[in-house]
């Protein structure tokens, strides 16, 4: 983490004090208002009001949300699309922690969990099968085929369709988080 003045954003060392008080001031300035910036390889840092929320998403779990806002703003057919995205994202995740070289790469192209090769392998490495009886898999696999003609056709869901593209996306992208 580094900690720079608040004022004038002079790098200083890393101060311990959570308090102002307890701060010594900015040899440039004097201020004792700091900013820290944490670099994180992937997710989304929110800061808010004067105290620091750290929120670490997933990027499956950002497009998610992001399909979420394109689904209140009534672009449906946009966000059936970010929400399958989201599913790929995950799952590729997946091959790309378990699998190395060029296996891994040739993998994550083909990330899709309505192919059944994809599913086979992901199964293989995670012991899970989405596919499993009483699971959301009927309605991911539908909102599968609503995605493909929405991107390859144009197609334009209703709002119904759409509520039920990212209810079925967003369980899978549950179900596939949990093996990270």
């Amino acid at each position: 983490m580094a900690t720079k003045c608040g004022e004038c954003q002079l790098e200083l060392p890393d101060d311990t004090s959570s308090t102002a008080e307890g701060r010594q001031p900015c040899p440039n300035c004097g201020s004792k208002r700091r900013a820290y910036s944490l670099t994180a390889e992937t997710g989304h840092l929110q800061i808010t009001g004067g105290t620091a929320d750290l929120r670490v998403m997933r990027y499956s779990e950002i497009l998610l949300e992001t399909a979420q806002t394109l689904f209140d703003l009534e672009f449906y057919g946009p966000a059936v699309i970010i929400a399958h995205t989201a599913c790929e994202v995950a799952v590729a995740r997946i091959f790309r922690q378990r699998l190395s070289g060029g296996a891994a790469e040739s993998a994550m192209k083909k990330a899709n969990l309505g192919r059944k090769s994809t599913r086979k392998l992901y199964k293989e490495l995670t012991g899970d099968d989405p596919a499993t009886p009483g699971t959301t898999w009927a309605e991911f696999k539908q909102s599968v085929n609503r995605r493909n003609k929405c991107a390859h056709e144009g197609y334009a869901p209703n709002k119904s369709e759409a509520q039920s593209s990212l209810q079925a996306t967003k369980s899978i992208v549950t179900r596939v988080i949990q093996h990270f």
